[in-house]
């Protein structure tokens, strides 16, 4: 059907319109409008070029990843060895390249051995460095690291937790994931278990 239709008062063609009491009130497509264009919004995905989407509340998560490649056996941790082999956080972000914050961290020692970690955030994977020695990170790697923070960890008993609350650290996603990295400020002995060092990042993403 043709567009811009010629409408005779009285007569003609039929207007979409909604009846609210008796009163109609006419229907209408928006279009997004440069001087001499006309270009419809469309409905498909949020993101794309032609859509219209309104976010009506932050989008905020939460998400727990084990750990692995600790080592659990007759060696312990030195001052400033790496911890595990890191952890992958999926979902970080809407799209690629896109951002978010971190508002929250919780880390759990159930091997009860650290009193504090070094995290480094990295928007891509990366080669950090062997567990149980110090980092080696190449010139290419280290301009992925986007942040980094230092949680301490508390005695419960048999367990030890370290917990951060009311932050926001920002972050990107070369991808979708963020990827974490961890170093022992001090000396600790090993570990139970690889997967003895849970982390919970909590996020907002943009």
């Amino acid at each position: 059907m043709a567009d811009n239709v010629d409408i005779t008062p009285g007569a003609g063609a039929t207007v979409a319109t909604d009846d609210v009491g008796g009163v109609h009130f006419q229907r209408m497509k928006l279009v997004a409008s440069a001087d001499g264009e006309s270009e419809p919004y469309g409905d498909d995905d949020m993101g794309s070029a032609r859509s219209l989407w309104v976010s009506s509340r932050i989008r905020s998560g939460h998400q727990e990843q084990a750990s692995s490649g600790l080592t659990i056996a007759a060696t312990n941790y030195a001052a400033n060895d790496v911890v595990g082999a890191g952890w992958t956080f999926t979902n970080m972000s809407s799209s690629a390249s896109g951002m978010g914050r971190i508002t929250g961290i919780r880390c759990v020692d159930k091997a009860d051995v650290l009193t504090g970690l070094v995290f480094y955030f990295a928007s891509a994977s990366i080669t950090f460095g062997t567990d149980n020695a110090a980092p080696s990170v190449s010139d290419t790697d280290t301009e992925k690291i986007i942040a980094t923070t230092t949680l301490g960890f508390v005695d419960l008993g048999g367990v030890r937790v370290g917990m951060l609350d009311s932050v926001r650290i920002p972050y990107f996603c070369d991808a979708t994931s963020l990827f974490v990295y961890a170093v022992t400020p001090v000396a600790n002995n090993f570990f139970a278990a690889v997967t003895d060092l849970p982390l919970l990042l909590m996020y907002e993403l943009d």
